[in-house]
């Protein structure tokens, strides 16, 4: 059948490079640099890797590179104080909401890091709202 040529026509005819090119290959490409952190004799075993190339802080990062969007769904904010309150929103009340946001989203991160997670957890920012 000659409509039948399906090899031929998309097939891309490719064979795995050897040992040696794919650790030529993989030295070539930029990889960040991980630091890796083992526990002393005093605290229970546990590995921590960090990418040295990303921030592990909130500290690492000037204030200025920090995303300034807007963090509230502003028609839902709206819509909710609408049907709660029969009030309107002002315009300026959104980037109050989203600065506060930002500071218990920045305590909720602390406390995270002081309990040495890399996730945020509702009990962290039950416990940001506290302080």
């Amino acid at each position: 059948m000659p409509g039948a040529r399906h090899r031929e026509a998309w097939a891309v005819e490719k064979t795995a490079p050897s040992q040696a090119e794919w650790a030529k290959q993989a030295a070539s490409e930029a990889t960040p640099a991980r630091k890796v952190v083992t526990a002393s004799a005093s605290q229970p075993a546990r590995r921590v890797v960090a990418s040295a190339s990303q921030p592990t802080t909130s500290n690492d990062l000037a204030n200025d590179d920090l995303p300034r969007e807007v963090l509230v769904v502003v028609s839902k904010l709206k819509n909710y104080i609408k049907a709660k309150g029969g009030m309107k929103t002002s315009e300026t009340v959104i980037p109050v909401l989203s600065q506060e946001l930002r500071r218990i989203c920045d305590r909720a991160i602390r406390i995270a890091g002081e309990n040495e997670r890399k996730t945020v957890l509702d009990r962290d920012v039950r416990d940001a709202l506290k302080e």
